[in-house]
């Protein structure tokens, strides 16, 4: 399970997180609450891997394996081999049953609607297969079946929204996309980008410039461009006779990007800005309104 929709959540118990994290460095705190996160974000339990949660968190490798003993020693690794955290395991599951539960209240809701007799101005004018010959017996029986279809219908339309015409289609595209390019993360922002991209350019030629920005030996796996930033900046032209400084460009953005990171800024946000065009003075002063002040950092680890 993935939460694709930007207004997910899951409940959060601040004094049973605190009275586990006490013994935590400010930094370690951060980081253990970025992976909690992830792991509900991407519902599943996290990789045994120091590169892959480095990435999660979105820190620097080095500062990462400063902190990881002890963020580590939060998780248990599980049969799987993945990291585990019981609480996140329980949500995930309860999640799951509702999902079903909802699943399964939509499709008796569309099988009664597609049972109900066709109207026309009123007048019934044709008969569902399923649907017995009207008598004084079973006349209360329709009526308590009319009242379910108008029930299963509102849960129908409540919880099982059709998606707009065309939308999944590009969806389809997208995960073509997305199972091609190096990093994993900020999905939400990423599919946004990726549609206004596909009206500049075809599938293939995006998916072919993700493999040749996955593929090449120049790429340092810490600094890999966000999905969002790489689409916006248009980096499915690289090596392939872009736009000329099209290179000193991408190099901006990769720098502006991990800046913003370091600030604290959210890949959603950071995915929806343009970092290329923004003027210097700008910029700076966007990192200097997201960066918080060294002293309230001393504090808060005091």
């Amino acid at each position: 399970m993935s939460a694709l929709n930007e207004d997910y959540w899951f409940p959060w118990y601040p004094v049973h997180f605190q009275r586990d994290t006490l013994h935590l460095s400010l930094a370690e705190d951060a980081a253990y609450r970025r992976l909690i996160d992830a792991y509900m974000l991407q519902g599943q339990p996290l990789p045994d891997d120091d590169r892959a949660l480095c990435r999660l968190v979105g820190c620097d490798f080095d500062e990462w394996m400063a902190i990881a003993k002890n963020v580590r020693a939060m998780f248990k690794t599980g049969e799987d081999g993945k990291l585990h955290k019981t609480k996140c395991d329980n949500l995930l599951n309860e999640q799951q049953k509702l999902s079903g539960g909802r699943s399964r209240a939509g499709k008796k809701g569309a099988n009664i609607r597609w049972n109900k007799k066709k109207t026309k101005n009123g007048k019934s004018y044709g008969k569902s297969i399923t649907e017995p010959e009207q008598t004084d017996g079973n006349a209360n029986g329709k009526a308590m079946a009319s009242d379910a279809t108008k029930q299963n219908n509102t849960i129908q339309d409540k919880d099982s929204p059709q998606p707009p015409k065309g939308a999944r289609s590009s969806v389809d595209e997208f995960d073509r996309w997305y199972a091609v390019y190096p990093l994993h993360k900020g999905r939400d922002a990423a599919l946004k980008a990726f549609v206004k991209a596909r009206k500049r350019a075809s599938l293939n030629d995006l998916v072919a410039g993700a493999e040749r920005y996955r593929d090449d030996p120049s790429r340092k796996p810490d600094y890999t461009a966000h999905p969002a930033s790489w689409l916006n900046a248009g980096r499915w032209l690289d090596d392939s006779g872009g736009s000329p400084g099209l290179s000193d460009d991408t190099a901006l953005v990769d720098s502006r990007t991990r800046q913003l990171i370091k600030a604290g800024v959210p890949a959603e946000e950071i995915g929806r800005m343009d970092l290329r065009a923004m003027p210097e003075p700008e910029f700076a002063a966007l990192v200097a309104s997201k960066r918080r002040p060294p002293d309230l950092l001393t504090r808060a680890a005091e």
